[in-house]
């Protein structure tokens, strides 16, 4: 697809959102390994561990081999995809406490504690490392609400601000993640990926937009869907050069929000 032009089709969207999206890629580093795959390797290192020290209770062998089939099919799939991570951290922290408990019960609760907290110290530490790669935006939807509580007409926003826009105002939305489907998405990325000011009216009046808010990032940080192309005529708006039919009605620098309007015909 040529820098500029406008995505249409689901393979598009996929790639210029779900491939940048860190929930659907799989635990491909050994600090996402640790860090949200953890609980799991505890989780199935644990049952495994039981399942080999039952002997005749055959009930409760059944049942630690149902747990660790579990363990096993949590970590399989955190693995290929990062949003299921939660339900193998969970099995983790089931392990955890069992684990946690019988320690307390043989040698007391602070030899117990310091054990539980060894055990996390890795994880937490992984997950920190590793937040470097992800996209975190710097702005506040809440300071966006007061200048929004009465609009009913479509904002554009960006979709990963888009559902707390909706929750806090009664304002409607181009595009989210999980709503709209992906063509709500396709609208928000011919807008977004406009190199031109023409462009991007043309795509902000298909989605009939009356207002555009705006999310200021860092320096040098830019929207993954939009690191392929060079400046975006959105990129341009937000250092001040705005086109004659666009004009600025709020801005906060402290939230990184500027709200702009389409001027009518």
């Amino acid at each position: 697809m040529p820098g500029g032009s406008p995505p249409g089709t689901l393979a598009e969207v996929q790639r210029l959102i779900w491939g940048n999206n860190v929930e659907f890629h799989p635990l491909d580093t050994p600090l996402r390994l640790i860090a949200f795959g953890g609980g799991g390797i505890l989780s199935l290192l644990f049952f495994s561990l039981e399942l080999l020290k039952v002997r005749r209770d055959r009930r409760r062998f059944w049942l630690l081999s149902y747990a660790t089939l579990c363990a096993a099919t949590l970590l399989a799939i955190s693995i290929i995809h990062i949003r299921f991570a939660p339900y193998a951290s969970a099995a983790g922290a089931v392990a955890l406490a069992i684990k946690v408990s019988h320690l307390r019960n043989r040698a007391g609760v602070l030899p117990a504690a310091v054990f539980g907290t060894i055990l996390a110290v890795p994880p937490i530490y992984a997950a920190a490392t590793d937040a470097g790669d992800a996209r975190i935006l710097s702005c506040h939807v809440a300071a966006a609400a007061r200048w929004l509580k009465d609009e009913r007409d479509v904002v554009l926003v960006d979709i990963d601000l888009a559902p707390e826009l909706l929750w806090r105002t009664n304002a409607m939305t181009v595009a989210t993640l999980y709503h709209r489907g992906y063509k709500g998405i396709v609208k928000y990325l011919r807008a977004s990926r406009a190199l031109t000011d023409d462009d991007a009216r043309a795509a902000l009046e298909a989605a009939r937009v009356k207002r555009v808010l705006l999310c200021v990032l860092p320096p040098n940080a830019r929207a993954p869907y939009i690191a392929d192309l060079p400046e975006t005529a959105m990129e341009r708006w937000k250092s001040g050069q705005l086109p004659s039919w666009l004009h600025k009605d709020h801005e906060d620098d402290a939230a990184g929000l500027i709200l702009l309007s389409l001027s009518p015909e």
